[in-house]
């Protein structure tokens, strides 16, 4: 692993043509986020906001809020990453989330301090 002057690790990634085909089927870290997922079992949303990556570069993680999911606030709430599944249909790719909306509330909340 690679640190940068201050000791924080750095990412890099090597780009070409061939690995950019399909960017729009949400395999990029930068599609998911912003995207509103469906709730599998129910006829509502949350948005994803962002992606905690662990140090190996593994998603972990995905940080929701609420996009219409029933949880009755603007707390970002923390879920298992592989809850996570990119459906293909005839005509698009959706986003959805494995979780009830019951389970999304007890979902934990991400604490910024």
């Amino acid at each position: 692993m690679k640190l940068d002057a201050d000791g924080e690790p750095t990412i890099s990634a090597a780009l070409v043509d061939e690995s950019l085909d399909g960017a729009d089927d949400y395999r990029l870290a930068f599609e998911l986020i912003g995207t509103n997922a469906e709730l599998a079992v129910a006829d509502s949303y949350t948005r994803i906001t962002d992606l905690i990556i662990s140090s190996d570069g593994s998603v972990k993680h995905a940080v929701v809020t609420d996009g219409m999911s029933g949880v009755a606030s603007a707390d970002r709430l923390v879920i298992a990453f592989d809850a996570i599944t990119v459906v293909q249909g005839d005509s698009n790719v959706e986003v959805m989330v494995n979780m009830t909306p019951e389970q999304l509330e007890t979902a934990p909340v991400l604490n910024d301090a």
